[in-house]
């Protein structure tokens, strides 16, 4: 491993720890708390993607760790929410599946969503649904050359947010992505069309509204 990944793994670690310590150490208020606002915040995201390589339906499976930002608009009506979130995971602290044969290494990682989301807050916490479009960023190696390809697709999930007092707010998200059209990686000698179907993310952050 090294050093810069052991760095962005420790980076990773310190943002549990501190989600961890917002939530124990900073007292509520009993003021009803206002979720209308924008925000800004960071998360560890970790995805799980299924895809084949279409001509020898051979299955491809990866797993990425990932760091990233989100951002976001909250409009509050009594209990309910309706808001606007981006995200964008730049940093990919570590990917794992190698494959015999033709393709040797493929993994995709989901790396922005653009999503409405719609919740219903209890005060402090907030449950909420969420959709739109998804960006995954493919890589493909195989007979000496790698291939890199952006996947659009849609995306489903959900999640909770807890706001520890006026301005922190922690979260867990789930995110469901599917990039249902094939794309074509120029690998040696031939092209080879793949096609990702699914990525599942599970994420924790937190966020620090203005």
């Amino acid at each position: 491993m090294t050093q810069n990944r052991k760095r962005l793994k420790s980076i990773a670690t310190g943002l549990a720890i501190s989600i961890t310590a917002l939530a124990y150490a900073t007292p509520a208020s009993a003021q009803e708390f206002d979720w209308s606002g924008f925000y800004l915040g960071m998360h560890t995201d970790y995805s799980f993607s299924k895809g084949k390589d279409v001509a020898s339906a051979q299955k491809l499976k990866s797993k990425t760790f990932d760091l990233g930002l989100h951002t976001g608009y909250n409009i509050q009506w009594d209990s309910m929410i309706l808001g606007f979130e981006a995200d964008f995971n730049p940093i990919v602290l570590s990917k794992k599946k190698r494959y015999g044969g033709a393709i040797t290494q493929a993994y995709l990682s989901p790396l922005a969503t653009t999503r409405l989301r719609v919740g219903y807050a209890m005060d402090r916490a907030l449950l909420f649904g969420t959709g739109g479009l998804s960006f995954g960023s493919g890589s493909l190696k195989g007979g000496g050359k790698k291939s890199d390809k952006m996947h659009v697709g849609w995306v489903l999930g959900g999640g909770m947010e807890y706001a520890v007092n006026e301005n922190w707010i922690l979260r867990g998200q789930y995110l469901y992505h599917n990039y249902g059209k094939a794309k074509n990686y120029k690998l040696l000698p031939t092209t080879r069309k793949v096609k990702y179907n699914a990525a599942h993310s599970l994420s924790l952050g937190v966020s620090y509204k203005f």
